[in-house]
C-alpha cells in the first residue's frame, strides 16, 4: 500500500474539500440552518421540512473538518448548525430533540427518536472537541440523561427506537416494540464520543452495557452475521443482513471498546468485530463496490449505497491497521477507486444509490432528511487520521 498512499491521501483530501464546499456554497438557508432537500438534478426545495438528523450530521461533519484543517468556513458552518439545533430542535418542556421542523421552525414531527438524540449528542461532542468550547456540554449531558431515562431498555438491554413527544409509547407504528441494529450502532457512537470528553462512570456503564448487547444479542454465532431487526426481548424478526451495517459495526465496536480501555472487553468485542468484518466484506465485489445485503429469502440486493461504501473503506483500513492484513488494505483501495469513479456527482456531493451497473437513480435526492455529509466526510476524516 505504501506506493499508493500519497495519491490515496491527496484524493481523499480533495474529496472531503469538495463535499464540504458543496454544503457551504449550496445548502445554507438564509432563514436559518440548512435546506432540507435537493433533487438529483440540483434543484433546492425551499419548502422541505428540516430534520434533526440532517442538521446534526452537518454539525458533526463541519466540526470534524474544522478539527482536521482549522478552516474558518468550517467553524462558521458548524456553529451555524449548532446554534440552529439548540434554538429550534430542543424540546424545553419534555426534554430531548424533535424529529422534524417546518420551514418556519415550528415542530412538525415531535417524536423522540433514539437515533436523533444520539446524533445530537455525537455532533455536540465533535463540536466541543474541535473548538475547545465546552458551553454545549450541558446540552449533551441533558440529552444523555433523557436517552438513558426514557429510551434505554434496562430490563432487556439496548434502546427502543422511539417514543412520543412526552415519552409515552408511539401510536400507530412499531417504534416502541422493535429494535434495529442501526439505532443501537448509532447510540454506541455518541456514548464513545461523550465518554472521551466527559469520562463519567455512568457513561462508561452505558457504553459497556451496549457493547455487551452486540456481543450477546446482535451477533449471531451460527451464521457469523449481525442480525438486523429484533423484538424488545431480542428475538430476531428477520434473517436478512446488511453488509454496510456489518462493515460499519466492525470498526465502531472496536473503537468503543478501546474507549472503555478494558482489555478483557476489547478481546471479547474483537471477536465480534472480526466476524462482522468477515461477513460484511462478502458484499465487496471485484470492482470494489459493496452491495446492500441479503434479504430474508436469501436474495441479494445488488444496489450500492453511498453510506455503506464509505463504511467499507474505513472497516478495511481498521483491519489493515489493527490486524496487519495487506489484503484489507487492497480492498480499501478498490472500494475507494469505485467511489471516486462512480459515486461522486458533478457537484461534489455523492449520489445516494447506484444500480448494479454503476448508474445513479434519478429519483434519489442528492440531499434529504437522512442524506447529509456524514458517512462520506467521516470516511475521509478516518482515512486521513490513519494514514497521515
Amino acid at each position: 500500500m505504501t506506493e499508493k498512499t500519497d495519491i490515496f491521501v491527496r484524493g481523499v483530501q480533495d474529496a472531503m474539500d469538495n463535499i464540504l464546499r458543496f454544503w457551504t456554497e449550496n445548502m445554507q438557508d438564509p432563514r436559518g440552518g440548512y435546506y432540507g432537500r435537493m433533487s438529483s438534478s440540483g434543484e433546492i426545495d425551499e419548502s422541505a421540512p428540516k430534520g434533526v438528523v440532517l442538521n446534526t450530521r452537518i454539525l458533526w461533519a463541519m466540526s470534524a473538518a474544522y478539527r482536521a484543517g482549522r478552516k474558518e468556513e468550517h467553524l462558521l458552518a458548524a456553529t451555524r448548525a449548532k446554534d440552529y439545533m439548540v434554538e429550534n430542535f430542543f424540546d424545553h418542556k419534555h426534554g430531548g430533540v424533535y424529529w422534524t421542523l417546518d420551514t418556519d421552525n415550528n415542530r412538525l414531527d415531535a417524536r423522540k427518536q433514539a437515533y436523533a438524540q444520539a446524533f445530537a449528542i455525537y455532533a455536540l461532542c465533535e463540536y466541543i472537541r474541535a473548538t475547545g468550547d465546552e458551553s454545549p456540554l450541558n446540552y449533551a449531558k441533558n440529552l444523555y440523561t433523557v436517552l438513558e431515562k426514557e429510551l434505554r431498555d434496562r430490563e432487556n438491554g439496548g434502546y427502543v427506537e422511539a417514543l412520543e413527544r412526552d415519552w409515552s409509547e408511539c401510536k400507530g407504528c412499531d417504534c416502541s416494540s422493535v429494535k434495529r441494529i442501526g439505532t443501537q450502532l448509532h447510540v454506541l457512537e455518541p456514548l464513545s464520543a461523550l465518554y472521551e470528553i466527559w469520562p463519567d462512570p455512568q457513561v462508561r456503564e452505558s457504553l459497556v452495557s451496549l457493547l455487551e448487547v452486540f456481543v450477546e444479542k446482535i451477533y449471531n454465532p451460527e451464521t457469523g452475521h449481525l442480525n438486523n431487526k429484533f423484538d424488545k426481548e431480542w428475538k430476531p424478526l428477520c434473517n436478512c443482513c446488511s453488509f454496510g451495517h456489518e462493515m460499519e459495526a466492525s470498526w465502531i465496536l472496536l473503537h468503543a471498546a478501546f474507549c472503555v480501555g478494558d482489555i478483557c472487553l476489547v478481546n471479547r468485542v474483537r471477536k465480534v468485530s472480526d466476524a462482522a468484518y468477515r461477513a460484511g466484506s462478502c458484499g465487496i465485489q471485484l470492482d470494489g463496490s459493496l452491495v446492500k445485503g441479503i434479504s430474508g429469502e436469501g436474495k441479494y440486493d445488488c444496489d450500492r449505497y453511498w453510506w455503506a461504501q464509505a463504511e467499507a473503506v474505513v472497516a478495511c483500513l481498521y483491519v489493515w491497521k489493527y490486524r496487519g492484513c495487506p489484503e484489507a488494505a487492497r480492498k480499501a483501495l478498490r472500494c475507494w477507486d469505485y467511489i471516486s469513479s462512480n459515486f461522486v456527482s458533478p457537484k461534489g456531493e455523492w449520489y445516494r444509490r447506484l444500480s448494479a451497473d454503476g448508474k445513479p437513480y434519478p429519483e434519489d435526492d442528492l440531499v434529504s432528511a437522512d442524506k447529509g455529509p456524514y458517512h462520506n466526510t467521516r470516511m475521509c476524516a478516518e482515512i486521513l487520521s490513519i494514514l497521515k
